[in-house]
């Protein structure tokens, strides 16, 4: 049976009972056990009333509560303790000692919880150290931390401390929490003793709405941890939502079913549900005095909101989702009252967008009706915003409220709002969102957030972000270099000036006509942009030979893995007489391998693409050749002709 090492400390350490022999006194017993006093040199661990001054909490094996007592053996009686927590993971779990002097292995105790018990490492290896992640005693130290760093202990119930040990190496040295105070933990790096294992529940001065719904509660910090604290909603206003876009207490609502139970709303404001004829449930207002005129008078179920506005303000009532819906507005709620405006431009699935301006300062009704009281689709999506121009001025509510197609802090107007846009939360947009004068991965509050960080890989190599912030992006960053992706251009033409430079022109056939730009010519290549090159047979209206070769400068192909040529073009086929050829020679021209041939009409602007690893097969010294040869036939186009190696 286990026994805590901590038990026999307290034992050893309680004051003796000595032994007196002066005869003048009377106060002398006789050692043993039921004499009333305690005696470990008897192997007594109590006596009587005399626990050594232990209880079920002091005895370190686990207990919350109860009452200690002795037997008439004189060991202690732990049957009216309560309560049972491991100080363990789990049985055989093993570590070092806190000493660093022996191997601890936890096990059952007497109360059957797990507790640490302690083997002292042999005379010869005294030392405690770890074999990967299995303690073994040694002949040697090392050291297990850095002088004076501080941590909770293992188990969170001390505070452990890196001291200089007796054999010169550092080990960690514990305090234990006191028991009002029975458990470590980390405060913002600083090792404490607290009543309980906590941990930050809450960001300081962060705010929301209570469970119950009647208070609003704010973010404290804590020592050791942050924590809500609610403050209750009062008589006059005794509900907690959201005002402003905040948590706050407001005056009791109704649920919007009519004039009686009308919603207030703030702005913004935006309400969805899946079935509007369920979640508003009547159709209450009547809209067929002729200012309410949309088109039709409504048939279906409607919701109605009320807002307070000042004069010269204005909001955007939208809707949408799939209902076929109508927008009205109206100063004070009458279901048969006149309207200030109406709308109903879409049917279903469509969306309408009122944009209101309030005439004079009070209080103003607006209202979402169904078009029929049967509806077929009955999602809906409403909405109110302000409506803000010339520049966005609500940067946190979601809304594009200048319609300059972006919104908050995508828009331009809201860059380095304070509380709103005043963070680089969008790091691969091209944009400087919190107006710091830093764009991007260049902000430090984009370290660590895609697309920022290493310039590596196809994704990043392609994404037009200068993903490590050193002034090259993608394929110019030399991290992206050396694949299919960011290849090595070796030959880029597009033949924008004749003849192109390096380039050669074989004229093997009539000595006046040969390859030429396309300037020369009136030939059009699909997707080429600008000039390109032109041989053509069919131009001088007679039967006249042509053999005519257009070849690149010379290139190596040296260390590369992998070597490819494309090019877009346009073959135009007459008769079996003509044809058009792409070859690739490594001694000069003395001998050619032909890569491809073209004996029928290909498609205008076709793109192709041609591997030429085998063929080049590590040359120094390669070349591409495109040859021509008919007699009166028609014609060769080309653009666009790039060597790439990896």
């Amino acid at each position: 049976m286990f026994r805590p090492f901590m038990l026999t400390v307290l034992l050893t350490l309680t004051l003796l009972v000595a032994c007196d022999d002066d005869p003048k006194k009377t106060n002398n017993l006789t050692p043993g056990c039921g004499n009333g006093v305690a005696e470990p040199g008897l192997d007594e661990e109590c006596d009587g009333a005399d626990l050594q001054g232990l209880d079920c909490r002091s005895l370190l094996m686990g207990f919350d509560g109860g009452l200690l007592a002795c037997d008439s053996s004189c060991h202690l009686d732990t049957s009216g303790c309560l309560g049972c927590d491991d100080l363990c993971d789990f049985a055989g779990q093993v570590r070092c000692n806190p000493g660093g002097s022996g191997i601890e292995t936890c096990g059952p105790t007497e109360a059957g919880c797990l507790a640490w018990e302690n083997e002292p490492c042999a005379e010869a290896t005294p030392f405690c150290v770890l074999d990967g992640e299995t303690p073994t005693c040694a002949a040697a130290c090392t050291d297990a931390c850095t002088i004076d760093d501080v941590r909770c202990g293992a188990d969170d119930d001390a505070i452990e401390t890196c001291v200089t040990g007796g054999a010169g190496c550092t080990v960690w040295e514990g305090t234990p929490c006191a028991i009002d105070t029975p458990v470590c933990v980390d405060s913002i790096g600083t090792p404490t003793c607290t009543m309980v294992l906590c941990e930050d529940a809450c960001t300081p001065d962060e705010t929301r709405c209570n469970g119950a719904g009647d208070g609003v509660e704010t973010c404290v910090a804590g020592s050791p941890c942050n924590s809500w604290q609610n403050t209750p909603c009062d008589v006059a206003t005794p509900a907690c939502g959201l005002l402003e876009g905040s948590p706050a207490c407001v005056a009791t609502n109704g649920a919007g079913e009519s004039c009686d139970d009308v919603r207030r709303i703030p702005v913004p404001f935006t309400a969805a549900g899946l079935d509007f004829t369920a979640d508003y449930a009547t159709r209450d207002m009547d809209l067929s005095h002729a200012s309410c005129d949309a088109g039709d008078v409504p048939a279906g179920h409607d919701a109605v909101f009320e807002i307070d506005f000042t004069a010269g303000e204005a909001v955007v009532f939208t809707q949408g989702g799939g209902l076929d819906g109508q927008l009205y507005v109206q100063g004070a709620c009458d279901g048969a009252g006149a309207c200030l405006d109406a709308l109903d431009q879409a049917g279903g699935g469509g969306v309408e967008e009122l944009l209101f301006e309030a005439p004079a300062t009070g209080t103003y009704t607006l209202i979402l009706a169904a078009y029929s009281s049967a509806p077929v689709d009955t999602r809906y999506i409403l909405a109110v915003y302000r409506w803000e121009d010339p520049a966005e001025l609500s940067c946190d509510d979601g809304f594009d409220n200048d319609f300059d197609g972006v919104a908050d802090c995508a828009d331009p107007d809201c860059f380095g709002v304070a509380g709103a846009c005043d963070s680089e939360t969008a790091c691969g947009d091209g944009l400087d969102n919190d107006g710091d004068g830093h764009i991007d991965c260049f902000d430090s509050e984009c370290t660590g957030q895609a697309p920022c960080g290493a310039e590596s890989g196809e994704a990043r190599c392609t994404d037009g972000v200068d993903n490590d912030a050193d002034g090259a992006t993608d394929c110019a960053d030399p991290a992206c270099a050396g694949n299919s992706y960011c290849p090595v251009v070796l030959i880029a033409e597009g033949f924008e000036t004749w003849p192109p430079a390096g380039w050669t022109i074989v004229n093997g056939g009539d000595p006046a006509h040969t390859w030429g730009s396309s300037a020369d010519s009136g030939r059009s290549l699909t997707s080429a942009v600008g000039l390109f090159a032109v041989v053509d047979s069919d131009a001088p209206s007679a039967t006249l030979d042509h053999d005519e070769s257009l070849i690149t400068p010379a290139f190596s192909c040296v260390g590369y893995t992998n070597v490819s040529l494309s090019f877009l073009h346009t073959y135009r086929d007459y008769s079996g007489t003509d044809s058009a050829s792409v070859a690739l020679s490594t001694n000069g021209g003395a001998s050619w391998t032909p890569l491809a041939t073209y004996l029928a009409d290909t498609t205008d602007g076709a793109t192709v693409e041609l591997s030429l690893t085998a063929a080049c097969a590590g040359s120094p010294s390669a070349v591409i050749r495109f040859r021509y040869v008919s007699s009166w036939d028609w014609y060769w186009l080309l653009d666009e002709v790039r060597v790439v190696a990896w």
